[in-house]
């Protein structure tokens, strides 16, 4: 079954977004145990009204490997682009969890992952509903 890329993207966005992921470094790719959450703290939704007061920008890569960037502005705006496509949308912070909605992805519905933070500065998205990882995210600028 071939996935869509609009579908891993969402994963990957809503948290790489969320995915305002910041790193001291890392290589983009996917860790070794990307699925493990030991060792991360879970943000709440003062943690992450705190770090989302300030605008981020991140790359990341999710669960299927599909890699982009994502820019998290305050005022609630999420862009994305993954290289062959991007999308805008809205981001949100309900019970813990960071929420995005984008214009085409998802074709509109609303997603939210509960987001951990590593020591190193990796952040990991999980989704809120099913607890399935979805996306490593580190700040786009590092090296």
């Amino acid at each position: 079954m071939k996935r869509e890329p609009n579908k891993i993207l969402v994963a990957a966005a809503a948290l790489a977004a969320l995915v305002g992921c910041q790193s001291t470094g890392g290589s983009g790719a996917k860790p070794q145990n990307a699925t493990d959450m030991s060792g991360g703290v879970r943000q709440t939704a003062a943690d992450l009204e705190s770090y989302y007061a300030e605008p981020h920008r991140t790359r990341w890569k999710n669960a299927a490997g599909l890699t982009g960037v994502s820019e998290i502005a305050p005022d609630g705006v999420i862009k994305v682009d993954w290289g062959k496509g991007g999308d805008v949308g809205r981001w949100e912070i309900e019970s813990d969890a960071f929420c995005t909605t984008y214009q085409q992805i998802r074709k509109g519905e609303k997603r939210c992952a509960f987001i951990y933070a590593f020591p190193n500065g990796e952040r990991r998205s999980f989704d809120a509903e099913t607890g399935r990882y979805i996306s490593t995210s580190w700040p786009r600028d590092a090296a």
